[in-house]
């Protein structure tokens, strides 16, 4: 759950050397994002073509997955793009703990042998928690996952909890649901009873019931078109109307959700090549209750690399919301799924949001497996690995609609960490940041920033 639990008083404006260092930075920001776009892999007809396809290693994954992701099939011709192209679309899965492809060449024909090793894929975990950092205020409840149902790749998430805070969540996700056709589905529901926090710092009972549907399909390698469409209960038995659209003290309204991914990069978990777009346009009501909102984002990243195995990183990213009330419960934040590092703990609200993000990643340890003669488990028996270093800058305004842009504050933050690469696709950032205030605090965090 995305618990609302942590609220800080807003700092002063950035000094203006710290605005300063910010233009240039935003510069060097659209030179990366500005340059050419990965495009989908070219075909050198000069290589051997492929004879046959063999798939090793799969013993839950059905063969069909892994196909489904690959360039090389019979009659194309072989390269050492197509095969790297492969090796990291298989990869992506995110079912996998290390993928290898082996090109057996006869004169113009070739073999193409893939091996995977694959992971655990049901897992129990526990769920334990204190609302607002306080010890009497604990919840507790127990949660599982399967993420290869069916060896089709399909995911189901379970998680309950009772106590001071209540909730069940389920999930479902078929990337496959009508058969051949790449056409996506996904439902959740979900049923909480939270406490989170108002502006003003003081806790409320905030009731929440979802239900949505997803459809999608995929274009090709990269493009996905997503279309959402659900409806949510929302109640704030003792807040005041602002917490809820109407005034009755609680929503019911249909929500309708258009997205479309363009997802080019090389390696999901900690990309240092390709590009990532997303956009998306959600409406909230359709006359049915006092709620009645439009919001709209997008999310543009480039990953570019330059001397030796360094690579820089750019984003840039926005949510905007136009129409009726904005009740709590749609508020933006910078402090939750988007952060600054150097004001990392520190949470501010609005309505709007325009933030970027900026990274130098320097490969100290490239990406490597370990594979263990003494684990008896083979999906726990191959290891993967590595470390980088990396220099970062972020900003970002988070404001209201009545206020403008240019009034807004801009909140800056810099410094540098270690990333660690983990098994099972799991990153560990151990950063230090500063903002421009000359604040200093060390961040731990999990998975990549972007």
């Amino acid at each position: 759950m995305n618990a609302t639990n942590l609220r800080t008083i807003q700092g002063p404006l950035p000094t203006r050397r710290g605005f300063r260092v910010f233009q240039c930075c935003f510069a060097a920001f659209v030179t990366v994002v500005c340059s050419p776009w990965v495009q989908g892999q070219s075909v050198d007809s000069t290589g051997p073509v492929v004879r046959s396809v063999v798939i090793r290693g799969n013993s839950v994954t059905q063969p069909r997955v892994i196909f489904r992701e690959m360039a090389l099939r019979p009659g194309i011709p072989v390269t050492p793009e197509a095969v790297e192209h492969d090796k990291e679309r298989i990869y992506n899965l995110q079912i996998f703990n290390r993928v290898d492809i082996e090109v057996q060449e006869f004169g113009d024909s070739a073999d193409v042998h893939v091996a995977v090793d694959e992971r655990w894929y049901v897992y129990p975990f526990p769920v334990l928690g204190l609302r607002n950092r306080d010890p009497k205020k604990i919840f507790y409840g127990i949660g599982v996952t399967h993420q290869n149902l069916a060896g089709l790749n399909q995911k189901l998430f379970f998680e309950a909890a009772t106590g001071y805070d209540q909730w069940v969540q389920l999930s479902y996700r078929n990337p496959r649901f009508l058969g051949e056709e790449d056409v996506y589905f996904e439902g959740q529901v979900n049923y909480a009873h939270l406490h989170p926090l108002s502006q003003d710092g003081a806790e409320f009972q905030q009731v929440q019931s979802v239900q949505k549907i997803s459809l999608g399909k995929r274009f090709g390698y990269y493009r996905t078109l997503v279309g959402t469409i659900g409806t949510e209960y929302w109640e704030a038995p003792n807040g005041p109307a602002q917490r809820i659209a109407s005034s009755s003290g609680h929503d019911y309204f249909i929500t309708s959700l258009l997205w479309f991914i363009d997802d080019q990069r090389d390696v999901r978990e900690y990309a240092m090549e390709g590009s990532f777009l997303s956009l998306w346009i959600a409406k909230d009501g359709f006359g049915e209750s006092a709620m009645n909102i439009t919001r709209v984002g997008a999310d543009l990243r480039k990953y570019l690399p330059i001397a030796g195995d360094w690579s820089v990183a750019g984003r840039f990213y926005t949510r905007l919301t136009t129409g009726g009330v904005v009740p709590s419960y749609r508020h933006i934040f910078l402090g939750y799924d988007e952060r600054i590092r150097g004001s990392f703990l520190t949470v501010r609200e609005g309505e709007h949001q325009f933030g970027g993000n900026m990274e130098l990643r320097i490969p100290l340890l490239s990406p490597r497996y370990y594979e263990s003669s003494f684990i008896p488990v083979r999906q726990f028996a191959v290891l993967r690995h590595g470390l980088y270093g990396a220099i970062f800058i972020d900003a970002g305004k988070v404001f209201y609609r009545n206020r403008s842009f240019i009034d807004a504050p801009l909140y800056v933050g810099a410094g540098a960490g270690l990333h660690w690469i983990l098994p099972y696709g799991i990153i560990v950032r151990t950063e230090a940041g500063v903002d421009f205030q000359g604040r200093e605090e060390l961040i731990l965090d999990f998975g990549a920033s972007f």
